[in-house]
């Protein structure tokens, strides 16, 4: 092919003809049935579903905007329905170990079922147990039991009488202990009585006392023996009272669950804690109090008691419909593995069972969850935690203060809960690399990689196909059809964004945000149609928004605040071009580029390197360009030359190696003394064998420059000289395109 030639507007542009299509307006088009231009992803993110082995995981990888999200969510739409429904989960209390809270594993609605009944239990219970021991047949078993009682004490207490009578001793019983004196002719002994008896009197009458006291203790322990038989008896005649009770409300649910084993051991645990704790149904409430700290303990104590028969619904899945597809949007500790919470009683921070919630993955045990990868990274020990838990395939709800070493102050630790999940990643394609090289764990866990790719090739019938993703966006977004030259500036729109004329971008997001604008315009001026007009000018108004910056230099150039030439020859100065990048907004800058040469032995200096004000590849781009000269034109001999290259008036950081050919061009020129036009600008990398190389952005550089001489006038000389492989890459502005012809 010959060294160079000039393009014409049909090589700048690639048109999409709208005769191409079969239809008036979107309204006539169906909406595309699969996902558009991800064949390699959608067949990855198939088989990672499908498979049911241990680490089969999914990584989605791709730039934003080209339909991660959308497609795993359809695609999970469809998938998950086929599943079965995954059990119910709940927390009850463990009566025989009330700091670990029991899990069950119960059939779909189940759970509501046994809360409800549960409830009713206690119910019937607090209703039922308050009137039995009401009643006339208890009372007189309990009168009966309490008269043997004050029988057998009224008897050890007459016979200790008498006793004392026979001694000649006066005794009187006080908390204190028993009070104890000898009666001398029908009168109490005083002390000083007692003081002027001979000592062979009062030793024997001291005998007397401790004999008698000893006496008294052993009809003591009789009493409390008496007491505690009694309160026994009393007890087991609660007990037996309200078992018959107990015992046919709870048997009337272990025979309704007798299917489910779990259910029939906790009700059998909760009957043996109701019979041992029979007095908590016997309370009847208490008087209103108008102290306001009395009146709020007894509304904290109304509240907690019989909490511990509650049952927490962890996972309610009576009207689910296949398996959860769960998305968590902020994957805290928390929000992932769910919560301990507290609630404040009297300044203290206090919880139990039932404040306990599941997060996410136990939401969807038994199905997917999606989480944005990064996210991850944003919160302590997510990321190590959910590792753990996927290797383990159990979930165990715990306060965060455990992760940083801190006890939690009630110490309550309920069962691991099972929980089988597919996790779905969505992230870019660095963090996969990333994690895959220096994360073990996450080469087992996440085995799956959909890539998903920001282009498609430009054929019929992907352009078919995007135009039915016009569809779908008008149904979705409630907009206005398009018309077929609407959709043919979309399907150009594409190119542009894949900067490639056999391209199209993938980037639905991008693409559905332009039809959005394009519907706005259509409507701002009146049209029932969204059509060619309203796309340019919903982009035009999107580049309006952002360059302002652009503009500004443009500004300078013009006034001769930044200096570029666009007219004349000077030797040793080339118009390079420079792509800006601020947000999601690109632009092209011509930046002029100069090259003084002289005699030396230093070889040629990069001003940009030694002021540390360019990038790796720039560097190695100039350290190309010298291997190349060195070949061309120092074989035989040294060169003995000093030559300084530098990018005038640039203070950011230069990076990239498209400036080579516009480097070569100024070293040459000053070394010939030759001038170089000044009316074209130059774009293009180089090897060191001088082949030259394409770039990228020429899309921005190429119209950069145009704005720059438009600005100072267009002749009809102006142009960019281009590496031919970028050719393809070519889909400049209308106004460009227009300046061609």
């Amino acid at each position: 092919m010959p060294d160079h030639r000039e393009l014409s507007a049909d090589d700048a542009f690639r048109v999409c003809d709208p005769a191409q299509f079969d239809f008036e307006t979107t309204a006539n088009l169906p909406p595309p049935e699969g996902i558009i231009g991800q064949k390699r992803a959608v067949s990855a993110i198939h088989f990672g579903l499908s498979i049911e082995a241990r680490g089969y995981n999914l990584y989605l990888a791709g730039e934003s905007g080209t339909g991660r999200t959308s497609l795993i969510r359809s695609i999970l739409a469809r998938l998950a329905k086929q599943k079965p429904v995954p059990p119910d989960i709940c927390l009850v209390n463990n009566f025989r170990a009330p700091d670990q809270p029991r899990v069950l594993y119960l059939q779909p609605g189940l759970s509501r079922q046994l809360k409800r009944d549960v409830e009713n239990l206690v119910e019937s219970l607090r209703r039922e147990i308050p009137q039995t021991f009401e009643g006339k047949g208890y009372e007189a078993q309990q009168a009966e039991v309490l008269d043997q009682y004050q029988q057998k004490t009224a008897a050890l207490f007459s016979m200790l009488q008498k006793q004392a009578g026979e001694e000649g001793i006066q005794f009187q019983i006080t908390p204190a202990g028993v009070v104890t004196r000898v009666v001398k002719d029908g009168q109490p002994l005083s002390q000083e009585q007692y003081d002027r008896l001979p000592d062979e009197e009062k030793e024997e009458v001291r005998q007397r006392i401790e004999k008698f006291n000893q006496r008294v203790l052993e009809i003591m322990d009789q009493v409390r023996d008496a007491e505690r038989e009694t309160r026994d008896r009393v007890k087991e005649l609660e007990r037996q009272t309200a078992l018959i009770i107990v015992q046919s409300l709870v048997g009337y649910l272990q025979r309704k669950y007798t299917e489910h084993s779990d259910i029939v051991e906790y009700l059998e645990q909760a009957q043996h804690y109701i019979l041992e704790n029979i007095s908590d149904f016997r309370r009847k409430e208490e008087e209103q109090v108008q102290e306001p700290t009395a009146q709020a303990m007894r509304m904290v104590t109304q509240q907690s008691r019989f909490i511990e028969y509650q049952v927490n619904i962890l996972v309610d899945n009576s009207i689910a419909e296949g398996a959860p597809v769960i998305i968590e949007p902020n994957p805290t500790y928390t929000n992932l593995f769910g919560a301990m919470e507290r609630e404040v009683q009297f300044g203290a921070l206090v919880t139990n069972f039932t404040m306990i919630k599941a997060g996410s993955l136990v939401r969807a045990n038994g199905g997917y969850l999606i989480v944005e990868a990064l996210d991850l990274f944003k919160y302590p020990f997510v990321w190590d935690t959910l590792k753990r838990t996927m290797e383990a395939g159990q979930v165990r709800i715990e306060d965060v203060a455990v992760q940083y070493g801190i006890l939690s102050a009630t110490g309550l630790r309920s069962e691991p809960i099972n929980v089988k999940v597919k996790v779905i990643l969505i992230g870019n394609p660095l963090l996969h690399y990333l994690l895959y090289a220096y994360d073990e764990d996450f080469q087992k866990l996440f085995k799956v990689k959909a890539d998903f790719d920001s282009q498609m090739d430009r054929t019929s019938e992907n352009v078919k196909q995007y135009a039915q993703f016009v569809t779908a966006c008008c149904l979705r977004g409630n907009l206005k059809p398009f018309d077929r030259n609407g959709v043919a500036a979309v399907v150009e729109y594409g190119s542009r964004l894949a900067e490639d004329q056999t391209k199209l971008s993938t980037k639905f997001g991008e693409i559905a945000d332009i039809m959005t604008e394009a519907s706005y315009w259509a409507s701002h001026n009146g049209n029932d149609l969204v059509r060619r007009e309203d796309v340019e000018r919903a982009v035009e108004e999107k580049i309006f928004r952002s360059n302002r910056i652009e503009e500004r230099i443009q500004e300078m150039i013009a006034r001769g605040f930044i200096l570029v030439d666009t007219a004349g020859g000077v030797p040793g100065q080339v118009n390079g071009l420079s792509v800006i990048t601020i947000g999601d907004y690109e632009f092209g800058k011509p930046v002029r580029i100069t090259c003084e040469t002289f005699a030396g032995k230093s070889g040629m200096t990069n001003v940009e390197q030694r002021a540390k004000l360019s990038g790796s590849i720039h560097n190695k781009a100039f350290l190309i360009l010298t291997g190349y000269l060195g070949a061309k034109f120092g074989r035989d001999k040294p060169l003995l030359v000093t030559a300084n290259m530098v990018f005038e008036q640039t203070y950011e950081r230069i990076e990239g190696d498209s400036a080579s050919i516009a480097s070569v061009v100024a070293l040459l020129s000053s070394l010939a003394g030759a001038p170089v036009k000044q009316n074209l600008a130059v774009t293009g990398s180089i090897n060191q064998k001088g082949e030259v190389q394409p770039i990228g952005g020429v899309d921005q550089k190429i119209e950069g420059f145009f704005t720059v001489c438009k600005i100072r006038g267009l002749t009809g000389e102006h142009g960019v000289i281009i590496p031919h492989q970028n050719v393809a890459n070519l889909m400049l502005n209308r106004e460009v395109v227009e300046a061609i012809r």
